[in-house]
This record gives structure tokens, sequence and C-alpha cells, in this order.
């Protein structure tokens, strides 16, 4: 008689397993003292390492093994913001929708990037690819994080055509592939004097160039910190109009030029980008 080995038998318990409906199954374990103790196996077609840092679930995937019955612990789940539904700076949580184009997976009252407080508007933002550490559950058949979720991983992408200019201003400081940061150092009439930045920091606005139209923005861990200003250009860390007597981007017949705010046109500036001013003129705060 033969028997297999460690790699064999783990090779036959997967082709068994790739047979067999998708449930929980009861297993009596034989001891070699002769006592059976009886487990909980449970069987399904997504591989048996998914839910790890390397390999983290899909939303679809999660739905799928939430679906069946599988029971969890603690997981890891990748996915793009498609929604934040709430920025509690109180309570120092969020609550935001995961998607991977197919299903939705709502984090409740989650925490931000490396487990830090959410302070800030600006630390999440509607397409951030992210991977988010947290025990999965359904909700009246909707997959979530119920509470205490951790952003282990957070990658920030702004898309800017070609040989035009974006304003950013980051939570975290971060590694950039695709794009070129700008500081501006003067304001002539509708025009913007700047030098490129050889290392952009969190929390200072910048001019934003892009090499291929995307811009990628991988944080890297540590605190978040508010949105700051320079000379001439002010960070914004929550949405807000842009006050009276400073300037906005703006592109008339292919050019883009900066224009002076004026009472009663005050746009708003969405969280995580910036708008200019002279060296002499002093504005708000910018939240």
């Amino acid at each position: 008689m033969k028997f297999l080995n460690e790699q064999g038998v783990a090779f036959l318990w997967s082709r068994i397993k790739a047979l067999m409906p998708q449930q929980t199954y009861r297993v009596e374990y034989p001891l070699g003292d002769g006592t059976v103790v009886p487990l909980d196996v449970y069987v399904s077609g997504i591989p048996t390492d998914k839910g790890t840092l390397s390999t983290p679930y899909t939303t679809s995937e999660i739905l799928h093994d939430l679906s069946a019955g599988r029971p969890f612990v603690t997981v890891h789940l990748k996915g793009k913001i498609k929604e934040v539904r709430v920025i509690d700076s109180e309570g120092r949580h969020a609550t935001y929708v995961l998607t991977d184009g197919t299903v939705d997976f709502v984090v409740s009252q989650g925490k931000s990037f490396g487990g830090a407080d959410v302070a800030y508007e600006y630390q999440f933002a509607v397409g951030d690819e992210v991977v988010v550490r947290g025990h999965p559950l359904l909700d009246k058949g909707v997959p979530g994080f119920s509470g205490g979720s951790v952003v282990v991983s957070q990658v920030r992408t702004r898309v800017v055509s070609l040989n035009k200019y974006g304003t950013i201003c980051l939570p975290y400081d971060f590694e950039v592939e695709g794009g070129r940061f700008y500081e501006v150092t003067d304001i002539q009439d509708s025009e913007l004097v700047m030098n490129e930045v050889a290392k952009p920091v969190a929390g200072m606005p910048y001019l934003l160039q892009t090499d291929g139209g995307v811009m990628r923005a991988t944080f890297i861990p540590g605190p978040p910190v508010p949105a700051g200003e320079s000379t001439y250009m002010v960070g914004v860390a929550a949405a807000t109009q842009a006050p009276v007597g400073t300037y906005l981007l703006q592109t008339i017949d292919g050019v883009q030029k900066v224009r002076l705010v004026a009472e009663g046109e005050q746009p708003n500036v969405s969280a995580g980008r910036a708008y200019f001013r002279k060296a002499d003129v002093s504005v708000p705060s910018n939240g």
C-alpha cells in the first residue's frame, strides 16, 4: 500500500472540493488516541488564500462567499470608492461605498488609511483604489463592514488632459506615477509663473500636469495633515466656495488662464483641489 505525501493530499483535496457543492460540511477528524473531533469545513469555488493582503477579495467574491454561508473573522477587500456618504470628523470615521464595477460593498464607520482617525474630507475621494481590512457581513443582502475597518492601501488617481493643468492637494505623503507637480511663484495678469517641485509633500497645494492623462499617487503610511497654503495657492480639505478676490483656472478658447472670482460668481472648489491668490491678498480659512 502506498500513502500520499502532504502535497499529494493537498492536491487530492483540491480536486475533491472542486466537485462538491459550495457550503459548510461537518467532517469527523480522527485523533491518534482513537477519539474523533468534528470539524466544520467550508468549501468554496473561491481560492482558499483569498482575503489576505496579497490576494484580497473583490466585492463580487466576498458577496459570493457571504451568501454561501462562509464564516469570516477578518479579511482584506479591494475596490474603488464609488461614493463617500459620510465624513464624521467628530466621530473620527467615514462611511463609503466600494465597488468592483459589479457589486457594491458598504463600509460603515471605518477608519482611514493606516488606521488614522478621519479628520478631513479629502482623506477619501471617489475613484480612490483601496484595500480595506475588516469583518464582513450581510445586511439585508448587502455586503459590508459594520465598523472598525481600516484602509491598508490607498491610491488616488487624477485625470488631467495632456498639456493642461489641474490643482491638487493630498492628505498624506505619496509616491507619484505619471504626474509632475509645480509651485506657483507669481501671478501676472491672467498668467501663472511656476517652478517644478522635485519632491511634493502632503498638505501643500500644487499645480498638476500628467504625462499620459492620468496621475497615480500611492499614499505612504503616516498621519494625515490638514490642507495648507503657499504664497500664491490655498489647498482645500473640504469642498468650499472660492472666496471673492481669489483666482481659479479657466479654459478659454482652448487656453488655460486664471480668472478673478467676483461677488456672486463663486464656484465650489472640491476637496483635494486648490485656488489661487495674490501675495498681498488675505483669504478665509480653507477648512
